[in-house]
């Protein structure tokens, strides 16, 4: 799977709460843009693949119907399938990818707080045809470090592990390079190691939160995990945890990098019917 066009304006974009990093720590309005993206294929049983990380913010206050404010993950869902709905989507047609790191304070009094994101997997699952995804370092699936969300037959968690869905061999990596001891994190040689072993068999599409930097183009990541990429070439990686000003870039190699921190990319095959109004977009 290769992205052959993104969108760089938003086809949508919706409005949530966010804090801003330490030591000020202010709460503010921010907006989560929703990109449009060509692959040169996807199966017949797709119209779509949604992917997004780092929705760290909570809905707004004049949105909510109840009190305390929910996790924007929890209410994206719905308005996204109401969105997709009305544009003359069919949502049991749309796959969603999660690229992990979905949790923020309910006072958003801290940046980067940890918590339990079950709600956030449950409301995409409720919404779409199948949800899989990776842990980030801010996620918890109830009370205890590095476990997993609840079984379920449309919803797969990948710790380091594979999964082929609707034809698409997907392999995926939880957590970041750091203190095992911490919630999410891996030693470095480790990392290196169960990312080798995932991409020992043809592979579609690679999803991680931790990821490659692009050196040349002052893109933040991990040097090493580029270095590997590198060598062992899976077409297509989608990444959280670290935000790009550019959400797509390509290292050495040929493999394309899709950052989805802090947005929401829609991955259409290029031969759809366009349902939805969009500026025109670049090629690649």
């Amino acid at each position: 799977m290769r992205i052959t066009s993104i969108n760089s304006e938003p086809i949508e974009e919706y409005l949530y709460l966010n804090v801003t990093p330490r030591p000020e720590s202010r709460i503010i309005q921010s907006t989560l843009p929703v990109l449009k993206a060509t692959v040169d294929q996807l199966p017949d049983e797709l119209d779509a693949i949604i992917a997004t990380s780092d929705l760290q913010g909570r809905e707004r206050i004049r949105d909510c119907e109840s009190l305390p404010i929910k996790l924007i993950g929890e209410v994206i869902p719905a308005r996204l399938a109401r969105w997709l709905t009305q544009e003359g989507y069919s949502c049991d047609r749309i796959g969603i990818v999660l690229a992990g790191d979905f949790y923020a304070a309910p006072d958003l009094q801290k940046r980067g707080a940890t918590g339990d994101i079950t709600s956030v997997w449950q409301a995409f699952e409720n919404e779409f045809r199948w949800v899989v995804g990776v842990g980030g370092n801010h996620d918890m699936f109830g009370d205890e470090q590095n476990l997993r969300p609840p079984a379920s037959p449309r919803a797969h968690f990948l710790g380091s592990e594979r999964v082929n869905l609707d034809g698409i061999e997907i392999a995926g990596l939880s957590g970041i390079v750091g203190n095992p001891k911490k919630n999410f994190r891996i030693k470095k040689r480790d990392y290196l190691e169960r990312l080798t072993n995932l991409l020992g068999s043809p592979t579609d599409l690679l999803l991680t939160h931790d990821g490659p930097d692009i050196e040349h183009l002052g893109l933040r990541g991990t040097p090493e995990i580029r270095e590997l990429l590198s060598r062992l070439r899976p077409p297509l990686v989608i990444r959280g945890h670290k935000f790009w000003e550019q959400p797509l870039a390509e290292i050495a190699g040929g493999t394309q990098i899709l950052n989805v921190d802090s947005r929401i990319v829609m991955l259409t095959p290029e031969d759809s019917v366009e349902a939805i109004s969009k500026p025109e977009s670049g090629s690649l």
